[in-house]
């Protein structure tokens, strides 16, 4: 088979295809009106006027820390960081009581987990469930979250309880995960008196935490 080199192509007008069996490399100047089917790699900038529609697939970020760049919109009254939409992600997790005291071996009887990552925030909810444990006292404490919460020295990285069983305290219950951490410790707010929720012993039956949280990673 032969080869035809060609330094430049001035006009191509009219109707017709382009055919290219291996790569095609140079710039591509003016406007492409039809479909572009196949792989194409863009080395610089591609200026799109109007919209684009992805018909199947998916649009993939190859390169991490990229995305998606909000900068040209307007900004709110604060003073933002970034405006780079660079994360998204959905998963599972098992979280766990950490043994802080001599509460120990529990034995688990549900251990769910979900949660969903958009940006540097994770949204999420979690249940742990016990049948008994050894030992008793200790301050009540889930671990295994998916991520790191972000070192926050200012305000806490609060959780709420859609549900908790087996504990006893007067007051409310709530909790955070703490800073540099994968767990959350749980605490009781008696009329402004703040103490430890502690694990009861483990002969009085099951534990259930059911707890929706949200915090901010690195």
């Amino acid at each position: 088979m032969s080869t035809l080199k060609v330094d430049t192509i001035a006009t191509r007008s009219g109707s017709g295809n382009i055919t290219a069996s291996n790569t095609i490399v140079g710039n591509l100047t003016g406007n492409v009106t039809g479909n572009l089917t196949g792989n194409s790699t863009v080395g610089g900038t591609l200026g799109v006027t109007g919209n684009s529609t992805i018909t199947s697939g998916n649009l993939i970020i190859a390169t991490a820390g990229k995305g998606i760049d909000f900068s040209a919109t307007g900004d709110g009254a604060g003073t933002d960081s970034s405006e780079l939409f660079d994360d998204y992600e959905e998963g599972t997790f098992t979280p766990t009581f950490r043994v802080t005291g001599s509460a120990n071996s529990f034995n688990y009887s549900q251990q769910t987990g979900r949660y969903t990552k958009i940006g540097n925030r994770i949204f999420g909810m979690c249940r742990v469930t016990t049948s008994g444990h050894t030992g008793t006292g200790g301050g009540v404490s889930i671990t295994g979250f998916p991520y790191t919460a972000y070192n926050e020295t200012t305000s806490y990285h609060h959780i709420t309880f859609g549900h908790i069983t087996g504990f006893s305290y007067t007051g409310t219950a709530y909790g955070y995960i703490n800073s540099n951490q994968v767990y959350g410790d749980f605490y009781v707010n008696n009329n402004g008196s703040l103490t430890a929720l502690t694990y009861p012993n483990g002969s009085g039956g099951g534990l259930d935490i059911i707890t929706p949280f949200m915090y901010e990673t690195a």
